[in-house]
């Protein structure tokens, strides 16, 4: 994809061929694609309360090695967004294991 600057100076995507787009706009400048942001996502954590497991498994536990994980491979990502159910049975507890351990 490249970046070309229309008539009105704003810029503006395209996928056509760029003479169609030069006889269009009358200008073209391609340019490099800025560089794109690496964001890690982290969804349904099911966090629950203090040394509560799902299936044997604690969702705490897990998430602190995931986020081990992510900031020793991924050191340059710009933001870690966490999705989705974040706490496993909407409970007060819940939320505040979660709010103390990653907020």
């Amino acid at each position: 994809m490249c970046v070309c600057r229309g008539l009105t100076g704003a810029l503006f995507p395209y996928f056509r061929r760029p003479a169609a787009v030069l006889a269009k706009t009358g200008t073209m400048q391609s340019t490099a694609a800025p560089a794109a942001a690496k964001i890690l996502v982290m969804t349904d954590l099911h966090i629950r309360g203090e040394g509560q497991t799902i299936i044997g498994l604690d969702p705490s536990a897990k998430l602190d090695a995931a986020i081990a994980h992510a900031l020793a491979l991924h050191k340059n990502a710009a933001a870690l967004v966490l999705t989705g159910d974040l706490v496993h049975g909407g409970k007060v507890e819940e939320y505040g294991t979660a709010c103390v351990a990653y907020v």
